[in-house]
């Protein structure tokens, strides 16, 4: 049995107004899915577990060298980009991780992601800075891995060694 349309009122064609539905196929979609359910606190909680299991992955192949194939794996791919800075960064992916997921960070507006690139600076800038520190005073190879020697390679011509170090010095102070 066929149902019949319920006429529209004659005010509204009179008068030319056009009703509040919005023409066929511009209507908005709602989406109960997967993404809809990713909020930033999600993301936050996820990138901060994500950044303390990388500090303890970190940690356990720099403290134990030769005891397993994938922590060797891990800390050879490391080590050639912080060399002598590589101990510092556990410490850094731990601390970040907690400031995020448990830590002052976990409050809404409290500005994480600031907080992480500020640090990932203050690190950065560190290499550079202990790896003209090694060439200029230690004279020896190993200082900031390959970050700090692009950083003192590309800085040292522009500016003296002892200026560069006091550069990478300030930007180590404005990251933190």
């Amino acid at each position: 049995m066929a149902t019949r349309k319920p006429a529209r009122s004659t005010a509204t064609r009179a008068s030319g107004a056009r009703t509040s539905r919005a023409p066929r196929g511009s209507r908005r979609r709602t989406s109960n899915g997967f993404a809809s359910r990713i909020t930033p606190e999600i993301v936050r909680s996820v990138l901060g577990t994500l950044l303390m299991a990388l500090g303890a992955i970190t940690l356990i192949a720099l403290v134990l060298p030769g005891e397993g194939a994938l922590t060797d794996l891990w800390r050879d791919s490391i080590a050639p980009w912080f060399e002598t800075g590589r101990w510092l960064l556990p410490f850094l992916l731990l601390g970040g991780g907690w400031y995020i997921a448990a830590g002052p960070g976990k409050q809404a507006g409290s500005g994480w992601g600031m907080t992480l690139g500020g640090l990932a600076i203050a690190f950065v800038a560190g290499l550079g800075a202990f790896e003209v520190l090694h060439l200029d005073i230690f004279d020896t190879e190993r200082g900031g891995g390959r970050l700090g020697r692009f950083l003192s390679e590309t800085l040292q011509p522009l500016l003296t060694g002892p200026g560069t170090f006091v550069l990478l010095l300030a930007l180590v102070a404005l990251g933190i």
